[in-house]
């Protein structure tokens, strides 16, 4: 059998497409939002686990990859990196937005930006069962903009 006939193995990756991004954009305003609790640092996600909270950090695109492998798979999953290097993932990485659109990544990218969303200090597990990293992260979001 020739290696093109051989089924990938971890040995011999598959060169996958990348899955499609969403084209979902959240709007840059939400009614209230600033007298909303403000995270800035760890211990804030854990003081506003499951509440609406305003999320203030930089914008980054990850790998979410569980073992990553080589150069960095970007394929439009966000973090919020807050002030202490901690890293709340944009949505569940399972969430059909995990993916967030290209021209959403090219302006936001390293930039302080303020998401307006619920808290949660462990992501929610993929109701379909897969594979879910459990660090935190901000869903449910209502707004994302340019921190001032």
């Amino acid at each position: 059998m020739s290696p093109e006939d051989r089924p990938p193995t971890k040995s011999t990756p598959q060169s996958a497409a990348a899955p499609p991004r969403s084209q979902h954009a959240f709007p840059a305003e939400h009614a209230g939002a600033a007298s909303l609790p403000a995270v800035r640092g760890r211990a804030d996600v854990s003081a506003h686990d499951g509440e609406l909270a305003r999320v203030f950090g930089t914008y980054r695109e990850v790998d979410v990859r569980m073992r990553p492998e080589g150069e960095p798979r970007l394929v439009g999953h966000v973090a919020i990196e807050l002030a202490d290097g901690k890293r709340v993932s944009l949505l569940p990485v399972w969430d059909d937005d995990a993916r967030r659109p290209e021209a959403e990544v090219a302006r936001f990218r390293g930039r302080a930006v303020v998401v307006v969303g619920t808290v949660e200090e462990r992501a929610p597990e993929d109701p379909d069962g897969g594979a879910s990293p459990t660090g935190p992260c901000v869903w449910d979001v209502k707004a994302l903009s340019l921190a001032e």
